[in-house]
């Protein structure tokens, strides 16, 4: 984006630069004739360089066109440079969001899986005293291999978001060698 930002300055500066009158020097004169008296002659000297002059200045409009032209093109470059660095931010702000969500579920899970590893503490003191059948136990540690898969998952899911954060900010995960 910024390349293209660039290239439109560019075209800009050099339509704005011809539109101005232009003097150069160079080996050769201008102009037709077949005597050299004619060539060199003062009058069709200032006459070849009136014409050089203000060719610019009475050209129906085109190269003010061109400056406008070039204009638009640095506009188009900055809104789509704008919308370029606006998308990052909010791809920033939703990978941050994630994140939070995320470490708030993981919170919620580690609580639920604590609760569930001593309901099945409780569940097997239970079976060994003869209150409960096996079945209870079994059921109890299905809640508890649920919610530690459920953790493996989030986290996991915590790996790829940090993952994607990192590549939102342009930079490299913690950890990695460059």
């Amino acid at each position: 984006a910024t390349s293209r930002g660039d290239a439109a300055y560019a075209r800009h500066a050099v339509a704005v630069a011809n539109q101005k009158p232009r003097l150069t020097l160079s080996g050769s004169l201008g102009g037709s004739s077949s005597r050299l008296g004619d060539i060199i002659d003062p009058t069709n000297l200032a006459a070849n360089l009136l014409s050089n002059v203000s060719a610019p200045l009475f050209d129906g409009g085109l190269r003010a066109a061109r400056v406008e032209a070039a204009q638009a093109d640095i506009d188009a470059a900055l809104a789509r440079y704008k919308r370029i660095a606006i998308d990052a931010f909010e791809d920033v702000e939703n990978q941050i969001d994630q994140g939070e969500v995320l470490h708030r579920r993981e919170a919620a899970l580690l609580s639920a899986l604590e609760d569930a590893r001593q309901a099945l503490k409780f569940t097997q003191f239970r079976y060994e005293s003869a209150e409960v059948d096996l079945l209870n136990v079994l059921q109890v540690q299905q809640r508890v291999s649920f919610t530690e898969a459920q953790l493996v998952s989030l986290r996991r899911a915590r790996l790829v978001q940090y993952l994607n954060l990192s590549l939102a900010l342009g930079t490299e995960p913690v950890g990695q060698e460059t």
